[in-house]
């Protein structure tokens, strides 16, 4: 075993120890310097991270203990080495130990957060169904208090159906909910507005619950929204899919009642393709054009928070003004929804 200098500067050390002894014999020094090694702290840390390593320091230092003389300080100096050596091994076990230990760490963090996020999921999807559930009881509520609230209760309960059937949710799952839909029509008025609500609500726990396995393409969007609201007059151009939506805003300037119906269309198929986006652009006309600007805006952005209540992302929704201009091909004032593709 070749010696380090730090080794033999040690082993010189316990020689002049030995040889400034005057009166005491040899075997009364060689326990003290024993003694010494053993108990001392690095000693103390060797035995407790590289065991190992220590019982061989220790066979070392016991030989050590029967020597005298100069043989005994050789011994001292082997034993020495060892000891250094063994320290080299506490390290490199304290820094495998921290190694595994940080490994484990993040291998339980990652599992804790997963478990997390699952439970979010869970409690998010349990809070979206009380609130369907909560709205559905204020629908049932409302429609029994007059004949176009039912309508509309109607209206939207056919169209989250439609939703459903366009997402390819469970067939068998589908077919009970239109069963009991038809079944409504001979319920009194109060148990059929909420059987109604609860059917919406249902349907529309299907729709969120369907993953689509790609975005459609342009045409085959326009059938799927055609297919379940006419009215919305899909079509595309330039900007991309686009829906019309007429008579939304009564002469307050307040959404109707029955707009809320042809706005879950737009709801229903950004949650069914979430890389679509939404621009909602408003059109309307006056001889004040700075008065055309500022009503066509405060449509667009009612419109756009209605979209946005109805738990779109905000980001995917933009909204803006436009005044139509007296030759321009529209003989209305509308809103326009735009589908863009996004990435």
């Amino acid at each position: 075993m070749k010696r380090s200098p730090q080794n033999a500067l040690g082993a010189c050390a316990l020689l002049v120890l030995g040889a400034c002894a005057t009166t005491q014999s040899g075997a009364q020094r060689a326990p003290d310097a024993v003694q010494i090694l053993s108990t001392s702290t690095r000693a103390q840390r060797v035995q407790r991270d590289a065991p190992a390593a220590y019982a061989e320091f220790a066979v070392a230092l016991e030989s050590a203990r029967a020597l005298r003389g100069a043989a005994q300080t050789q011994a001292l100096a082997d034993a020495e080495l060892l000891l250094a050596w063994g320290e080299t091994q506490a390290r490199v076990s304290v820094a495998q130990r921290r190694r595994e230990s940080a490994a484990v760490t993040e291998r339980e963090a990652t599992e804790q957060l997963g478990r997390a996020e699952r439970q979010v999921t869970a409690l998010n999807s349990e809070s979206e169904t009380r609130e369907r559930a909560s709205a559905a009881n204020i629908q049932a509520q409302n429609a029994t208090q007059s004949p176009d609230a039912m309508l509309e209760l109607e209206q939207q309960t056919q169209l989250a159906l439609g939703a459903a059937a366009v997402m390819g949710v469970d067939t068998a799952a589908l077919r009970t909910l239109r069963a009991r839909l038809e079944a409504s029509a001979t319920l009194t008025p109060a148990a059929k507005a909420q059987a109604l609500a609860e059917i919406q609500a249902s349907a529309l726990t299907l729709v969120r619950d369907a993953r689509p396995s790609r975005d459609p393409s342009d045409a085959a969007m326009m059938d799927e929204l055609e297919a379940v609201e006419p009215s919305v007059d899909p079509r595309r151009d330039t900007r991309g899919v686009v829906l019309t939506l007429r008579a939304l805003f009564d002469a307050r300037g307040a959404l109707v009642p029955t707009a809320a119906g042809r706005l879950a269309v737009v709801t229903n198929a950004l949650r069914a393709h979430p890389t679509l986006r939404a621009r909602v652009e408003a059109y309307a006309s006056n001889r004040d054009p700075v008065r055309a600007r500022t009503t066509a805006t405060d449509q667009a952005r009612r419109v756009r928070e209605a979209i946005v209540g109805r738990g779109i992302e905000t980001a995917r929704v933009e909204h803006e003004g436009v005044v139509r201009t007296e030759s321009g091909a529209r003989r209305e004032d509308v809103v326009e929804i735009v589908l863009i593709a996004g990435s």
